[in-house]
C-alpha cells in the first residue's frame, strides 16, 4: 500500500499500535512527574505521519500526546515533543492538526516538527550530543519499512535515565532483506554485523517457522542487550488472514519500572489469552478477547514453577511477582491467581487474619503486601 493511501483509514492493528504507544506515554509521563525532580520531559516521534488518519478521523499517536500534554497543567510545563516525518505533505498535515488541539498554545515548549531523513544525518546529529545527558525521553519510532531503525540510533537515547525506546519491527520485511545483498546495510545496522551473519546461518538451517521467528527475536534482545536495554517486551500483530505474526512492537528499556507498565498495557490489547495468560499479540479476527482453556495451560507451568523457586521463603505477593516475572509472559493478576491456587492445595501459608480471607463472593484476596510463606 502506498504510504498516502495508508494514512486513509486506520486498521485494527493501527489502533491497537496507537493505543499501546499512547498508552505507555500517559503512564510513563506521570511516574516521571511524581518519581524524579526533572525539570523537563521529552518524547520523540521520528515517523510521525500526519497526526490523524484522514478519512475516518482517528488520531495517531502524536495527537494523543499531545491532548494529553495539553490537558495537564504540569505536564504543559514540562514536555518538550520533536516530530519528523521525511514527507512534507505529512509534516504540513500534522502541524495543521496540532493547531486544532484544544490548549495547545498552553504548552510552554511548542512541538518542534522537522522533516529529516532517519538515517545516518540524524545519527550523526545525536551522537554529537552523546556525552550530554539527555532528560528523560520516550522515543517511538513506527517506520514505513525498516530504513533507519538502528541500535545505533536506539542505544543514542537509551543511555540515558528515565529514557525508553517503542519501535515497529516489520518481521515480514526483515526475512525479506535478510538474504538480499541490496539490504545488507540496513540488517547489520539492527542486529549488528557478526550478530546478523550468525542470524543469516541458523536460519538457513531451520524448517520450523516457530524456531525461526524465535531466531529473529533472540538476535533482535542480544543486539537490545549490547545498547543497555536490560528488558526487552515484544508485542505480534497478525495479518488480516489471522495465520502468522507479521509485525511486532518492540519495547526496550533499562529500568524494571517502565517493563513492568509496558507489560501490563500490551497484556491488555492481547486478542488471546490461554488460562487468563495473555499470548501478547493482536489478531485482528478475533472480537475482543477470547481466553482458551487448555488441560494444561500456562498458569498450570507456573503453579508447579513457583514453589520450587521460592522454596522455604517467606515474601510478599508483590516481591514474588517482581522477582519472577521478567522473561515470562505471566503479569500480576496471573502470579496471584497461581499463589490462590497454592493456598488452597495447602503448599502455601499466608498471614492475614482469618476475617480478611475471603471478599464477599468467596474469592481468596491475594493483596500485593501480603506476606506468603513457601512450604
Amino acid at each position: 500500500m502506498p504510504v498516502q493511501e495508508f494514512f486513509d483509514y486506520a486498521s485494527p492493528q493501527s489502533k491497537a499500535k496507537i493505543d499501546i504507544a499512547s498508552g505507555y506515554f500517559y503512564a510513563w509521563a506521570n511516574v516521571m512527574m511524581s518519581k524524579s525532580s526533572a525539570k523537563r520531559l521529552g518524547y520523540i516521534d521520528l515517523f510521525s505521519g500526519p497526526g490523524c488518519y484522514r478519512k475516518d478521523g482517528t488520531k495517531s499517536t502524536p495527537i494523543r500526546v499531545l491532548e494529553y500534554a495539553a490537558q495537564h497543567e504540569k505536564l504543559r510545563e514540562m514536555l518538550v515533543s520533536i516530530f519528523n516525518d521525511l514527507d512534507a505533505l505529512c509534516c504540513a498535515e500534522l502541524q495543521r492538526n496540532i493547531s486544532k488541539i484544544p490548549n495547545i498554545g498552553d504548552l510552554k515548549h511548542a512541538p518542534q516538527i522537522e522533516s529529516i531523513d532517519v538515517g545516518e544525518k540524524l545519527v550523526t546529529i545525536i551522537k554529537a550530543f552523546s556525552d550530554r545527558r539527555l532528560i528523560p525521553t520516550f522515543m517511538f519510532l513506527d517506520p514505513w519499512g525498516y530504513k533507519g531503525m538502528t541500535m545505533e540510533l536506539i542505544g543514542s537515547v537509551l543511555k540515558d535515565w528515565g529514557c525508553d525506546c517503542l519501535f515497529f519491527f516489520n518481521y515480514r520485511r526483515i526475512i525479506m532483506g535478510l538474504f538480499n545483498p541490496y539490504f545488507t546495510e540496513h540488517i547489520d545496522a539492527i542486529f549488528g554485523e557478526d550478530r546478523a551473519e550468525s542470524l543469516r546461518n541458523n536460519y538457513r538451517r531451520t524448517r520450523n517457522p516457530s524456531q525461526k521467528a524465535a531466531l529473529i527475536e533472540d538476535a533482535l534482545a542480544g543486539a537490545c542487550e549490547e545498547i543497555g536495554g536490560k528488558y526487552m517486551l515484544t508485542f505480534g500483530f497478525r495479518g488480516n488472514q489471522g495465520r502468522f505474526t507479521q509485525q511486532w512492537l518492540v519495547f526496550v528499556s533499562k529500568g524494571y519500572r517502565g517493563y513492568d507498565i509496558m507489560k501490563g498495557i500490551m497484556a491488555s490489547k492481547s486478542s488471546v489469552f490461554e488460562q487468563g495468560v495473555p499470548l501478547y499479540y493482536f489478531d485482528p479476527q478475533v472480537v475482543g478477547s477470547i481466553d482458551k482453556e487448555p488441560l494444561l495451560g500456562p498458569l498450570d507451568d507456573l503453579v508447579a514453577h513457583l514453589p520450587k523457586r521460592f522454596e522455604g521463603q517467606t515474601m510478599t505477593v508483590r516481591e514474588v511477582y517482581d522477582d519472577d516475572n521478567v522473561g515470562t509472559p505471566f503479569v500480576a493478576k496471573n502470579y496471584k491467581d497461581a499463589l490462590r491456587k497454592l493456598e488452597e492445595a495447602g503448599r502455601i501459608t499466608a498471614s492475614r487474619p482469618p476475617d480478611q480471607r475471603v471478599r464477599r463472593k468467596g474469592v481468596v484476596t491475594m493483596p500485593d503486601e501480603l506476606e506468603i510463606t513457601f512450604q
